[in-house]
């Protein structure tokens, strides 16, 4: 390496973000906050520019491995980012344009994608690993031969390979792209992937990220008809648009990128553009009785978890308000059930408390996309509060099949003790960020603020059903009610719904530091019937809270 090529990573950095692999968990999040870190107290300190930073190949390579593997389409973005300025010293890297093109590829961005694989491929052809996206991508664009020189390239450098040979497989059957990537590495995990077995929030993810790699366009120009938007921005890293609602031009925004948006069914869509009409006028006195004063809707975001966000805003206070609304939550609330009405909600969960502990069981229904072809799938999740539990999936021809089954199990468990849990049953859990200044008259936080706000929102609310323990109700993020120096500083908070506030935050702490900066969170309850939160946990081992 040249004196202009030396990195700026010395041993011991490099020693220290080693140290964040594991045999049996790797924290990419801290590795990825090690970088940041690394970077912003460099340049602060003058020991180099942010444009050196920038260049820095071994830099970016880390970056790229750090965020790849943490698998969002936030991190696959920000993968984008941080590698870019790294091309110039990247010749003769295979790993730089392996890393770099996988990113593209999770971004939607395939044409791209491809253009950086196969020039991957021209600088170090002897690395094998990136002949898995030039057969791919090839593959995708319907050079079927070439994929498959590809792949026979790959497995001269790596004989018998269980990737190339899985993929060599998908790309004779015509295969997807979505089906090629939907794999792990090693041979017995994958094979549990594809029995859909293992740990079941890491295959959402999984399904998740997938979703922003290729674009239905047809889908896509329906949802935008039907919302009829204008000033539409694509990929910046989400999509941002005008529409109208009441009578108004409303802010949008969906947070995830066209792909992904284009997965998305219009009737769900649809569905919540009537319901925010319908609603709106009641969630506004409510927010008058609650303090908040004569507000209009300024904001409607949706999400990938079939849950909106809705901002107000109070011109003449200046201020804003944000609530929640999610599928799973609605349908837990009209969860009034009677049992001889044959009608259940299509989520429900049930609840025992017996001397062995706190047990959960719930059932729910999905509608999938197979190959574009909708089906129904009916759930079952059982197992102890705090615990993954068992999950069986079932195949549902239709709702009155759903009734049936849902019936049955609700009987099953009601017999055995477990009933619904009633709302003022429920204790509470906070998770508190500092975030960077906002502001409040246009609700303009920071990129990066935004990213953590939509990463902390879904892996909480994902850890949190999956284990049992309740859901995300909200969130809110602005200006802190005081500090302990008197500065002014601004905050993410995140709500969570849970039948064991105490018993979540373990769990909560574990899901978030494996991919997220956790060194300045901040941890409160509330119990069932309490007014107050008590703060439980403050990773800077300070004392002082507020909402």
């Amino acid at each position: 390496m040249t004196q202009e090529q030396r990195s700026l990573l010395s041993a011991e950095n490099i020693a220290a973000l080693e140290a964040f692999e594991g045999e049996h968990a790797s924290y990419f999040g801290k590795m990825k906050a090690y970088l940041d870190e690394f970077v912003q107290a460099g340049v602060e300190a003058g020991r180099f520019t942010q444009e050196e930073a920038d260049t820095d190949l071994e830099l970016a390579l880390w970056y790229g491995y750090a965020c790849n593997n943490l698998d969002t389409y936030e991190s696959y973005y920000t993968s984008v980012q941080r590698m870019a300025g790294a091309e110039k010293n990247a010749a003769g890297c295979g790993t730089w344009y392996y890393r770099y093109a996988a990113a593209l590829m999770y971004c939607g961005k395939l044409e791209l994608a491809l253009e950086y694989a196969e020039k991957g491929a021209k600088e170090e052809p002897a690395y094998p690993w990136i002949w898995l996206p030039v057969a791919k991508l090839r593959s995708h664009f319907g050079d079927i031969d070439g994929a498959l020189a590809a792949v026979a390239k790959g497995l001269e450098l790596e004989p018998g390979d269980y990737e190339f040979t899985t993929l060599k497989r998908e790309i004779e059957q015509g295969c997807s792209l979505e089906q090629m990537e939907y794999h792990y590495i090693h041979e017995e995990n994958d094979r549990e992937l594809q029995a859909g077995e293992g740990d079941i929030m890491e295959i959402c993810n999984k399904q998740q990220s997938i979703a922003g790699m290729v674009c239905n366009r047809e889908n896509l120009a329906e949802i935008q008809q039907l919302l009829q938007a204008s000033q539409w921005e694509a990929d910046a890293p989400y999509c941002t648009f005008r529409f109208p609602l009441l009578g108004r031009s409303v802010e949008g925004v969906f947070f995830m990128n066209e792909a992904a948006v284009s997965k998305l069914k219009p009737d769900w869509v649809a569905e919540m553009l009537e319901l925010v009409s319908k609603e709106d006028e009641g969630l506004r006195l409510r927010l008058a009785a609650d303090g908040y004063g004569t507000t209009e809707l300024s904001t409607m975001s949706f999400h990938w978890d079939e849950s909106i966000q809705l901002l107000y805003y109070n011109p003449e206070t200046d201020e804003h308000v944000s609530m929640s609304w999610s599928r799973k939550r609605a349908e837990e609330q009209a969860a009034d059930m009677e049992a001889d009405s044959g009608q259940y909600p299509t989520m429900f969960t049930l609840y025992l408390q017996d001397d062995d502990g706190l047990h959960y069981a719930e059932c729910w229904l999905s509608q999938e996309d197979e190959e574009y072809e909708e089906t129904y799938k009916v759930h079952l999740h059982k197992g102890d509060v705090g615990d993954l539990g068992m999950h069986q999936k079932l195949d549902c021809a239709s709702l009155e099949e759903y009734q049936q089954i849902a019936a049955e199990f609700y009987q099953d468990f009601a017999s055995l003790g477990y009933e619904l849990r009633p709302e003022e049953a429920m204790q509470w859990v906070v998770v508190q960020f500092p975030v960077g200044p906002v502001d409040m008259s246009d609700f303009n936080p920071a990129q990066e603020d935004l990213e953590l706000r939509d990463a902390a929102y879904h892996i909480l609310n994902e850890t949190l059903g999956w284990y049992g323990l309740g859901h995300v109700d909200g969130w809110e993020m602005g200006r802190s009610v005081d500090s302990a120096d008197g500065r002014e500083t601004y905050v993410l908070n995140l709500y969570g719904c849970v039948v064991d506030a105490e018993g979540s935050v373990g769990i909560i702490i574990q899901a978030l530091e494996k991919q997220l900066d956790c060194s300045r969170m901040k941890i409160a309850i509330r119990g069932a019937g309490e007014e107050a939160y008590g703060l439980v946990y403050a990773a800077d081992c300070s004392n002082t809270f507020s909402l």
